[in-house]
């Protein structure tokens, strides 16, 4: 494996990366499956960005679909993984239900309805207090019609397969339970106010799956350090024991978390940490003394 600093170019990777001995053991919990090799859109898991993966033809594929940028940023990925990992687990199809988390602007409901999907959008209620900072950013919804890209479906499907109603991943409103095939979040978990509570989100979310159903989400995850704690109500990254604590509250539960695989990629790309001023590549980042990436997380709920 190839990830030290010595073998990325210094004029084109001048920030660089050693993947740290805590994460290359298997998990503490013998329930959590476990694997450690270069990860893929094919047949993806619960993992990180690679080079690799942004190199693949499903990279491609879905990043047409979705109109995004086929550059190697670690959010560019996480649209793409919630895909590629929906079409893997079978919930991908016409028909199917899903229900996205903090959806904010993003392009994914079109996406959804553009593949035969019927899809719930949600945000947080306008006079929720935490909604004043994506509001004030413009990336905050109140209805269906700003959710529409018309580069990515044809209006007449969205109208007919996509709709909205506001509601908080924190506290999830009793008539959706048991409704859906597919649960989403992308880069909500970094903003509920910390680890507990991005932990507790995720295993709530479990509720508004039919059993069976999948649940994806994308959430930072912190490289640095086994124990140092980041978070905030706008950036909390997930440490390692955080993701296995997690992984086996939902394997306690009855559900079934696809495998964890923590490895980091092997091209000088993958070396690289991006530094303030942020330029690309965007996989693995340097945010004050903390280095971070992005980890997506796949769990089928109990049949």
């Amino acid at each position: 494996m190839n990830v030290a600093a010595a073998e990325a170019p210094a004029e084109e990777f001048n920030q660089n990366w050693a993947v740290p001995l805590f994460m290359l053991r298997p998990p503490l919990d013998p329930a959590i499956a476990w694997r450690f090799s270069a990860p893929s859109l094919e047949s993806p898991v619960c993992q990180m960005p690679t080079t690799g993966q942004i190199d693949s033809p499903v990279f491609e594929k879905y990043r047409t679909l979705l109109r995004i940028r086929a550059v190697p940023h670690r959010r560019n990925w996480e649209q793409v993984w919630l895909l590629a990992m929906a079409e893997a687990a079978g919930v991908l199809k016409p028909g199917m239900k899903a229900i996205g988390f903090g959806c904010g602007t993003e392009a994914m409901p079109s996406a959804l309805a553009h593949l035969g999907l019927t899809v719930t959008a949600t945000d947080l209620p306008a006079d929720a207090p935490a909604a004043a900072h994506w509001i004030k950013a413009r990336q905050h919804s109140t209805e269906a019609a700003q959710l529409f890209r018309e580069a990515v479906v044809e209006q007449a499907a969205f109208a007919e397969l996509v709709s909205f109603r506001p509601a908080d991943i924190m506290a999830i409103p009793p008539a959706l339970k048991g409704e859906f095939d597919l649960c989403w979040s992308c880069a909500v978990v970094p903003h509920l106010g910390g680890v507990d509570a991005a932990v507790d989100a995720i295993e709530a979310a479990m509720s508004v799956l039919k059993p069976g159903g999948v649940a994806l989400h994308t959430a930072n995850l912190l490289l640095s350090s086994p124990d140092t704690l980041v978070e905030g109500r706008l950036n909390t990254a997930l440490r390692r024991r955080d993701v296995e604590h997690l992984l086996s509250r939902l394997i306690s539960a009855g559900h079934e978390p696809w495998p964890l695989n923590l490895y980091p990629g092997d091209e000088p790309a993958d070396a690289h940490l991006d530094a303030p001023p942020h330029a690309l590549p965007h996989l693995k980042v340097k945010a004050g003394e903390n280095n971070i990436t992005s980890i997506g997380i796949a769990i089928r709920r109990a049949q």
